[in-house]
């Protein structure tokens, strides 16, 4: 099953009609290649899209060249705007990517309604934890709570194996993310290490010790 249905089906009970209609929009997907955007900052969005495959991420650029990444997309997520707010950050493609229009929730209380709802409700608690992250977390703490985040998003779609988690994400990029620069990234990804909280191989990340996690980053780790 598709990794975005498999998502989806986290957050609510998709009956067969549904996982049709998704199963169809996905056979209209659209293909992105890596660096290519999405949706520019300001532009209106239509209709919701749906994260197939690959990854993206928000961003919004300073006329200086500097780069606040927001958030990472992964399949399964829900690229949507308020009705008649025009987007808040640019959407670039990271990898090759696909992604669809996500079909028609249909009636209040449907499969895909409750499932949209969720997503969206999502959004908004990771944006919460964003500004926590970098409003009070240091960069050990940082690291570890955005870890274990993009851990729970890849489980979500079966997109990860166990503990472990591919990231095509560079340090760079995790600079921009958190606030930190890459040196202080570099560091704190060994602190990491010694400390039996991740081990590394590439680009393959593992979390070694969730209960470790829990108790620097508390309740907020799901």
């Amino acid at each position: 099953m598709a990794p975005a249905i498999l998502a989806l089906q986290t957050l609510a009970d998709l009956d067969l009609s549904e996982c049709a209609a998704l199963q169809s929009a996905i056979s209209r997907r659209r293909n992105f290649a890596p660096r290519q955007e999405i949706l520019a900052e300001g532009a209106a969005l239509s209709q919701p899209l749906l994260m197939l495959e690959g990854w993206a991420y928000r961003t919004h650029l300073l006329a200086d060249g500097r780069r606040q990444i927001i958030q990472f997309l992964v399949p399964g997520d829900l690229i949507a705007n308020v009705d008649g707010v025009s987007a808040p950050a640019s959407i670039i493609a990271l990898t090759e990517l696909n992604l669809c229009a996500a079909p028609a929730a249909g009636s209040e209380g449907s499969g895909l309604a409750r499932a949209y709802a969720a997503m969206r409700a999502l959004d908004e608690r990771y944006l919460f934890r964003q500004i926590t992250r970098l409003g009070r977390l240091s960069a050990y703490e940082r690291l570890v709570d955005w870890f274990c985040e993009v851990h729970e998003r890849l489980a979500r779609s079966q997109s990860c194996g166990g503990n472990a988690m591919t990231l095509p994400v560079t340090q760079e990029m995790m600079a921009d993310t958190l606030g930190l620069t890459n040196v202080h990234i570099n560091r704190t990804l060994q602190a990491l290490r010694r400390d039996g909280i991740i081990e590394t191989v590439g680009k393959t990340v593992r979390l070694l010790d969730h209960g470790a996690c829990q108790a620097i980053v508390g309740h907020r780790v799901r």
